[in-house]
């Protein structure tokens, strides 16, 4: 599932070809991989796309594309190009955030396109042009992304959390509702400011999943599920002295047998970094900060070395437009800083080679790059750079 780390930055519709090869890059087999590339940088959407999302929506074995935008509809398109289907137009005057998501394990994914007043849920097997279920949201208050998805209550049914506004007071609230139905689980009381990140992830200790979450006031917040009440307990509620715009849950660096949380930071005077934060009651556990580094525009997580302590890949946008891998562990750390690239660098993480090791694909400008990492050396390079795509 993409979840939303382009979120927000796929605006520039001239490079939705490119981006759509990106995600292709990311999900589809090997065996199909290059003839995608060739045909879907061609393609021309139907509609301006402002969020992708790939599966394999009709469980034939192959990947597809579902895109949408200010026009408020889900696009569908096969691996080599093709429209196959266009939802109804879901209610609002502005498009907010696409999801992929399984009503319950072993099922595949659906399409969530929320809008600002209202969120849809479609069977994208069935291609039914009609949503299963929609949303409206409450009179003065208005949808915003971010979303996530997840299983809150730990029942096998996929649930998602996602936020209300409401403008005239500057306050937000984190609804999670089941996928299937659309019916709210929980929700959040009044909280200040508007959405930063949000999080909808297990964090290892439970079957349940948590719901953290960072503010712009800025403020950190992780509720668990309490199986008692049916709904949300907070565990921390934590002022910042910056704001944190994306995050990512990483291995346990505490000892407290419960996962952690790592925080980009976001300084517009630049010598960004990460914070640890603690999984368990949002303190804060290390930081590191980094001369020059510019605004994180994507994250990404994986263990390259294989030592069970994550690593986070952040790409940093402005003028800075470098990707840097930090080490999760209980000595935070620094362990690669690429070149300056010739855009803002999205980063996603996996083994696109096969060899054994993930690797880190980077988009940035017209160009896809591939970072490894190679065990041997216990080093990061830039081994391959794609053409220009134009």
């Amino acid at each position: 599932m993409i979840k939303y780390y382009l979120m927000n930055k796929l605006k520039n519709t001239k490079l939705i070809s490119f981006f759509i090869t990106l995600i292709i890059l990311f999900l589809l087999p090997a065996s199909v991989l290059l003839a995608a590339l060739r045909l879907l940088v061609q393609s021309t959407p139907v509609s301006a796309v402002n969020d992708i999302e790939v599966s394999d929506y009709d469980s034939d074995g192959v990947g597809e594309i579902i895109t949408s935008g200010p026009d408020r509809r889900i696009y569908m398109y096969e691996n080599n190009g093709a429209l196959v289907y266009t939802s109804n137009q879901v209610s609002g005057t502005a498009f907010s955030q696409l999801l992929s998501i399984p009503p319950q394990l072993g099922s595949p994914d659906y399409g969530l396109l929320i809008t600002d007043t209202q969120r849809a849920f479609f069977n994208l097997q069935t291609r039914s042009t009609a949503p299963l279920w929609t949303n409206t949201v409450a009179s003065g208050w208005v949808y915003v992304a971010q979303a996530d998805s997840g299983d809150l209550n730990g029942d096998g049914l996929y649930d998602f959390a996602n936020v209300r506004y409401r403008s005239a007071t500057n306050v937000f609230r984190v609804q999670v509702v089941r996928a299937v139905n659309g019916v709210q689980i929980s929700e959040t009381g009044n909280l200040t400011g508007n959405i930063d990140f949000l999080l909808l992830d297990n964090l290892g200790n439970s079957i349940y999943d948590s719901l953290i979450f960072s503010s712009n006031a800025p403020r950190l917040y992780i509720y668990n599920y309490n199986p008692s009440t049916g709904g949300l307990a907070q565990a921390a509620s934590v002022a910042l002295s910056q704001r944190y715009t994306f995050m990512a849950v990483v291995s346990d660096t505490n000892g407290d047998n419960r996962r952690d949380v790592a925080a980009a930071t976001y300084l517009t005077t630049g010598n960004n970094g990460i914070d640890i934060r603690s999984g368990t009651n949002g303190s804060l556990l290390a930081q590191l900060r980094v001369a020059g580094a510019g605004v994180p525009v994507s994250i990404a997580t994986s263990d390259f070395d294989k030592d069970g302590f994550t690593e986070v890949v952040v790409g940093s946008g402005g003028t800075d437009l470098k990707v840097r891998v930090y080490k999760a562990g209980r000595n935070l750390s620094l362990l690669y800083q690429s070149p300056t690239l010739s855009g803002s660098p999205f980063v996603r993480t996996s083994d696109f080679d096969y060899d054994g090791t993930p690797d880190i694909a980077v988009a940035d400008g017209n160009n896809l790059r591939l970072i490894k990492y190679n065990p041997s050396t216990a080093q990061f390079d830039m081994v391959e750079t794609s053409s220009a795509i134009s």
